[in-house]
């Protein structure tokens, strides 16, 4: 580390959030030095592990210049993890009826793809999720074949 009175400035569990940051810092031409991570330190016989996060260090002396990119960068990173306020549209509400007591539920359409209680017996159900059986389903041909060889015995 070549740097005078080295501070950390950011601390992130992500190595490639580190790289953006020291890259960006380097840009700007303020020099940086990266720890890299995670690392475990420590004993595991002992229970003294302890997950070392990477970490950017730069010189206490460009802490002035620093500090306004680095806010930048911060908003910048926030203001690409958040989620939309307004979801998608959902679309049309779904109507489910029930394996166990044949009655109808109507669930809106955020839930499709969710198991919901029924309505009226509580026994769970699939939301607007097609049931094809997978591979225990049969297919019409062999109901009829089953029933035949039933009808034979």
């Amino acid at each position: 580390m070549d740097l005078r009175d080295p501070i950390p400035v950011y601390k992130t569990p992500s190595v490639t959030e580190a790289q953006l940051v020291s890259t960006t810092f380097e840009n700007a031409g303020i020099p940086i030095f990266v720890t890299e991570g995670p690392v475990e330190e420590g004993s595991p016989l002992f229970g003294l592990s302890v997950e070392i996060e990477p970490q950017v260090w730069i010189s206490r002396e460009d802490l002035p210049r620093a500090q306004p990119i680095l806010n930048d960068l911060i908003a910048q990173l926030r203001e690409e993890a958040e989620v939309p306020d307004t979801p998608a549209e959902p679309g049309p509400d779904i109507d489910v009826v029930c394996e166990e007591c044949g009655e109808t539920s109507t669930y809106p359409a955020s839930q499709r793809g969710t198991v919901q209680q029924c309505e009226h017996c509580g026994a769970y159900i699939d939301v607007g999720v097609e049931d094809d059986g997978g591979e225990w389903a049969a297919s019409a041909e062999e109901e009829k074949v089953e029933g035949a060889d039933q009808d034979t015995e």
